[in-house]
């Protein structure tokens, strides 16, 4: 019967399938991506036409790029030729859509011939499985309507290409320079004030006087900032100064806006030193006179405003200036800060200008007001100015065109309208900062043209991912191929290239190495500038008559959809999209919502996603969406699925149809509870993060290893049973990077089933999570034999740099955990191994920098074999004991271990009664550590803070010669502090909850005028 069943599926599966797969595997022929013979014509869609729209879109991109470049050099545009270039891009787009489903449907031909090659082998229950993943891989086909639309787009093309000299395109054209800065060229030197830069003036002028110029007669300057921040007028007040003018034997100051050109910025430096260029026209000439004009004098060369420099360029350019005499300067202003370094600046010599204070800011306001003079202005007046001036984000440009708008409106109830109302709204304050910021755009490439205008979607004030918005980059085609370079590094490349440029700035909120950034106010204004006609924003409940203008525009290919903060549910109406072509729908809840958790419920009708067939990035993170309608498999180009921090509990089926999905963000969708069984088919995939749950919940389909291809896998939980992924499942995915946290290993029940997953495998992985069970739950059947082979067979490959051990069941460490082939590892965590009483030795590790140890039960003894037969942790710079508390001794530190250790935290070791000599030890916290008051001599102490001492009466008299801040917390019968006597350096006394400490009046503080203490919340 079985057998019977098994014919049955094969032969209705190469039945209903036959027609399908002789249509897409001859468009597969005719596509990018061959999968396979073919002999047949095509049904339904003309080979020869695809063959033509291939051709015609390298065409129009062609001309595309052509259109830009000129754009960039000639300034606006006129209405019609703006036109002419939206409807060009119509068309790219549309031969962009139509040859994707031509590969999706080769892609999916091919996976369809081998479901049926499957079912060959398989019991009836699997097959029928397999003809319903079958159904959900036939739904949707695209093929249907394609004829239809290769003649739309043919006659459209057709159309618009007798128009193409409405723009004069042509090879004949040229290269075009970008438009010159609204700034004119200039080296005469403001006498103006300076205000808030007076710390950074200082610093310029040891720049500038210094006699270190290395190996070279002179050293390069580069002051370094956004556009608009005051690089050119610092510069021109420094040079102004006559200091720097009797230091010098020549000054030049070039404009370099319109880039450096070899021989025309020569013949300005001979004419700048005096020389007579008439009638000389070759460069070794102009060469030879500057040589001699150089010869043994000093000079300062100032290059302003200099957006690039090639370093061939460059090293032809310096060639003359060596003859000089030593202690010469050549300086640059510049909002790049690859110039620089192309230029061989010292990272020492690199001057960066940040933003200004708000109090600067209103200086520059009130003297661009009233044209320096020094005014009183009423108290209502000044504090509405100064919240006026607080949103110009620190920057000169927007301060001094504020002034000028006090100016005009010197009434108090006009600035009051003003502070009301969107001040990046004013026209005239638009156009002063368009003025200055636009050539930074206009020198950008057209790849990062795309990537920055891109950004016009998130709201101002909001803070990205680097990582989130490449992929999604990728996702919208913006990276172009760099021979072996993933994907993922071109567009990180991108992305350093803008923020080196000031386009993008790092968060002040977050760690630089969590990657959050945002752009500055100004910059936002550009983007939407910029992108006003393919970007556009939306708040739903807003919605009115000029949001259904833009959303009805033919042009509009990307949107965000930015909620109130009072709002707490949306629908996204399918109606609002009818006949867009959108390729970018974001819902992006503001920060506040984030906070307060997401609360907004989000509402998707089942039409939506068969309006928006063309959807490449659909991002519905943060919402309380908790289903997505099945509809979303017509969704067939989308590569970028955003669903962080959802209310989700299952993910439909359909998903696995999207072939070309390359991110799946499931990351805080803690509500999950499986993948969908079909997601083998995600062949593209790249990107899958699942959220990194306490306890292992997600069931992971047994075929996630078929994803090969994968790079990102954040969360792995071991399944404890057949039917879904057990560790072996991660034995093909060579490719991850960044992190992956492995959960319930305790699932793991032979070393034959660990070495499977082939950790060894994965070079490019950086951070590895081994945790067998949760912290708080600990099992009660142990097998500790089993989990020290486990451990032993998961040794990852060495260029690992992170390393948590969590909830280890064994009782010993493999000889791996300390091995110092490790060269790159930085961090090592080991928690919750309640077995072990031995640390592994890991002080031979040679580029460990932080090390946590904590709930180690067992553990009694630390001592050498922690360190190593020779110097150990000799690049160890922070260390964390917390929670052992049966830890009676730490021994077994000899001179030359821990050179480096600047912080020490010990926590919950209430047996320990001494510390070793710690020689380098800056910071020093003790909490809940009983027998722990004798300190040692810790000569280069300067912090120490002493918490949850609840039976210590009498703190011991401290030799710590450098300490500078002494904190005392919840000790609650501590009733007074020893001799202080040896606290020479002590500044600050901080007690916290110790009711009972007294202090006498003649005590020993009084030694200590300049001593300050601070008493909070003394009672308990």
């Amino acid at each position: 019967m079985a057998s019977q069943e098994k014919r049955v599926f094969v032969a209705s599966l190469k039945s209903s399938l036959e027609s399908f797969l002789f249509a897409a595997k001859r468009v597969a022929k005719s596509a990018l991506a061959p999968l396979g013979p073919a002999s047949e014509p095509c049904a339904g869609v003309d080979e020869d036409q695809l063959r033509r729209l291939e051709a015609k879109l390298q065409r129009v991109r062609a001309v595309l790029g052509d259109a830009e470049r000129l754009a960039a050099g000639r300034g606006p545009a006129s209405e019609s030729a703006e036109l002419w270039l939206r409807e060009l891009r119509g068309v790219e787009c549309a031969v962009e859509d139509i040859l994707e489903k031509v590969q999706f449907e080769a892609l999916r031909a091919s996976l369809v011939e081998d479901l049926g090659a499957d079912g060959e082998g398989e019991d009836p229950a699997k097959s029928r499985a397999r003809v319903r993943e079958v159904g959900a891989l036939l739904s949707h086909s695209p093929l249907r309507s394609l004829d239809l639309k290769v003649k739309k787009v043919w006659e459209k093309y057709h159309e618009i290409a007798s128009d193409r000299e409405a723009l004069r395109l042509g090879p004949e054209d040229g290269e075009v320079r970008p438009r010159p800065s609204a700034r004119s060229p200039t080296s005469s030197l403001s006498s103006g004030k300076l205000y808030g830069r007076e710390g950074d003036l200082h610093r310029l002028f040891e720049l500038l006087f210094s006699e270190d110029c290395g190996c070279r007669v002179f050293s390069v300057v580069s002051v370094v900032g956004m556009p608009g921040v005051g690089k050119t007028a610092m510069v021109q007040h420094a040079c102004n100064d006559q200091r720097v003018r009797d230091s010098f034997d020549c000054f030049i100051w070039i404009y370099s806006g319109q880039g450096v050109e070899v021989t025309s910025t020569t013949k300005t430096m001979v004419q700048a030193c005096g020389g007579d260029t008439r009638d000389i026209t070759e460069l070794s000439l102009l060469q030879g006179l500057l040589v001699d004009l150089l010869k043994g004098k000093r000079f300062l060369i100032v290059l302003d405003e200099l957006w690039s420099i090639e370093k061939a360029v460059w090293e032809i350019l310096e060639g003359p200036l060596r003859f000089a005499r030593r202690g010469s300067k050549v300086m640059v202003t510049s909002s790049n800060t690859e110039v620089g370094l192309t230029m061989g600046c010292y990272h020492r010599y690199q001057l960066r200008l940040n933003c200004l204070s708000d109090a600067a800011c209103w200086s520059i306001c009130k003297s661009n007001a009233f044209h320096g003079r020094d005014i009183e202005i009423g108290p209502r007046l000044a504090s509405i100015g100064e919240e006026i001036v607080k949103r110009c984000k620190g920057v000169p440009l927007a301060a001094k065109a504020v002034g000028d708008l006090i100016q005009r409106k010197p009434d108090g109830e006009e600035l009051l309208e003003v502070l009301h109302s969107d001040l990046l709204n004013n026209d005239d304050l638009v156009n002063e900062i368009l003025q200055v910021i636009r050539p930074s755009y206009d020198h950008l490439p057209p790849h990062l043209k795309n990537c920055f205008a891109y950004c016009s979607l998130f709201p101002i004030g909001y803070i990205f991912d680097k990582e989130q918005l490449i992929r999604m980059w990728m996702a919208q085609g913006f990276l172009q191929h760099h021979g072996r370079l993933q994907p993922e590094d071109v567009g990180c490349g991108y992305f350093d290239n803008l923020l080196g440029k000031y386009f993008f700035q790092e968060s002040p909120f977050y760690d630089f190495t969590e990657g959050k950034y945002e752009m500055h106010d100004h910059f936002h204004v550009l983007a939407q500038f910029i992108a006003q006609k393919e970007c556009t924003s939306m708040d739903p409940y807003k919605y009115n008559k000029r949001h259904d203008v833009i959303l009805n525009h033919e042009s509009i290919r990307h949107l965000s959809v930015i909620p109130s903060l009072t709002e707490s549910d949306i629908t996204i109406e399918g109606q609002l999209f009818d006949g867009q072509d959108l390729r970018t729908l974001l819902v992006i809840i503001r920060p506040r919502c984030e906070i307060d958790g997401n609360s907004l419920y989000v509402k998707i009708p089942y039409d939506l996603f068969l309006l928006l067939e063309c959807l490449r990035t659909l991002d519905l993170s943060n919402t309380n969406i908790s289903e997505i309608p099945s509809s979303i498999g017509n969704l067939i180009h989308l590569r970028y699925l955003g669903l962080n921090n959802t209310k989700l509990k299952r993910i439909p089926e359909s998903v696995c149809g999207l072939l070309n999905l390359q991110t799946l963000d499931l990351k805080r969708s803690y509500y999950l509870n499986e993948l969908p069984l079909g997601i083998r088919y995600l062949v593209n995939l790249r990107h899958l993060e699942l959220p990194l749950s306490e306890y292992p919940s997600i069931s992971i389909p047994s075929e996630l290893e078929l994803l090969s291809g994968l790079h990102t896998l954040n969360a792995f939980y071991v399944a404890d049973n057949s039917i879904y992924c057990g560790i072996s499942g991660l034995r093909n995915l060579v490719n991850l990077t960044g992190e992956l946290h492995i959960s319930g290993l305790l699932n793991v029940h032979s070393v034959q089933e660990a070495a499977l997953a082939n950790m060894r495998s994965k070079t490019k992985l950086q951070k590895l999570v081994l945790k067998w069970w949760s912290l708080t739950a600990w099992p009660k059947l142990l097998d500790v034999q089993t989990s020290t082979l486990v451990l032993d067979s998961l040794q990852p490959h060495s260029n690992l740099e992170e390393l948590v051990v969590s909830g280890y069941c064994g009782d010993k460490f493999p000889p791996w955990l300390g091995d110092c082939c490790f060269i790159k590892l930085v961090m090592v965590v080991i928690e919750g191994c309640e077995n072990c009483d031995v640390l592994p030795s890991l002080g031979q590790l040679p580029s460990l920098k932080h090390l946590v140890i904590q709930q180690m039960e067992k553990l009694q003894i630390i001592g050498r074999e922690f360190i190593g037969h020779t110097s150990g942790f000799l690049a160890l710079e922070t260390l964390d004991l917390r929670k052992m508390y049966d830890l009676e001794l730490w021994h077994g530190v000899q001179d030359g271990d821990f050179p480096l250790l600047n912080d020490l935290n010990i926590s919950g070791c209430n047996k320990l009664r001494k510390l070793p000599q710690l020689g380098s030890l800056v910071n020093l916290r003790i909490q809940s550590c009983e027998q722990l008051c004798d300190l040692p001599v810790l000569p280069t102490l300067r912090y120490l803070k002493l918490e949850g001492f609840d039976k210590v009466m009498h703190l011991p008299q401290l030799d710590l010669p450098l300490l500078q801040i002494l904190e005392l917390s919840c000790c609650k019968k501590l009733l007074s502090i020893g001799r202080l006597e040896h606290l020479v350096a002590l500044q600050l006394l901080k007690v916290t909850k110790c009711p009972k400490l007294q202090f006498a009046q003649d005590g020993p503080f009084l030694a200590y005028p300049k001593l300050c203490i601070c008493l909070m919340d003394v009672t308990c």
